[in-house]
């Protein structure tokens, strides 16, 4: 039997939506990272992996990407595992288990924005709420959110991040934070010493 031309279109359109869907629910393919660096970053403290390590990267593995977003969300990465940060992260649903992300692996840009948005509690349209909610597109539609605040340049969302491009996230995510008072802000006593500068500071 025939089927009508508009029938066939109708239904070749749902199967080209429906693989668009499982391309953002997936995200894009990565990989171990082509070189490996010269030095081991765990063994740097925070502020020399963020300002003297990260930048130099051409890309940035998923461990180095959630120690970062450790320290843009608590101050500090106190973690000295993968499996420790992974297992936090998840906790506090800054990342989704469904992932499957692999230590080594170089990070994008999508699961980048996605991580900076719940930290800055930034909730975004309709699209993100119906379809990011429950998997479908989450990163892509995080990366929009930035893309629309300006603390991020428009990409997509399978592209892989480089170390001067996440550096560059956490500085506007954390100026970002203060100005929308997400920081708990501690009274320090006169006498007392002054915070410590946080490793997301610029060190100039």
């Amino acid at each position: 039997m025939n089927v009508p031309v508009s029938e066939s279109w109708r239904r070749m359109r749902m199967v080209a939506f429906a693989a668009v869907l499982m391309v953002a629910a997936v995200g894009g393919c990565a990989g171990p990272r082509a070189t490996p660096p010269s030095i081991d970053p765990q063994t740097l403290d925070d502020m020399s992996f963020m300002h003297d390590y990260l930048v130099t990267q051409p890309t940035v593995t998923v461990d180095e990407a959630y120690r970062a977003i450790l320290i843009l969300a608590d101050g500090e990465d106190p973690h000295e595992t993968f499996d420790a940060r992974r297992a936090d992260l998840e906790a506090r649903g800054i990342t989704r288990p469904a992932w499957k992300l692999q230590a080594d692996h170089c990070i994008d840009k999508g699961s980048a924005a996605y991580m900076v948005c719940v930290v800055l509690k930034i909730q975004g349209g309709l699209n993100r709420v119906i379809f990011g909610s429950w998997g479908l597109g989450d990163r892509r539609y995080a990366l929009r959110e930035l893309v629309y605040r300006e603390l991020m340049a428009d990409a997509p969302a399978y592209r892989y991040i480089t170390g001067a491009e996440l550096a560059g996230l956490m500085r506007k995510a954390d100026e970002y934070m203060e100005q929308h008072g997400l920081y708990e802000m501690d009274s320090v006593e006169l006498g007392e010493e002054p915070p410590a500068e946080s490793p997301l500071s610029s060190s100039q």
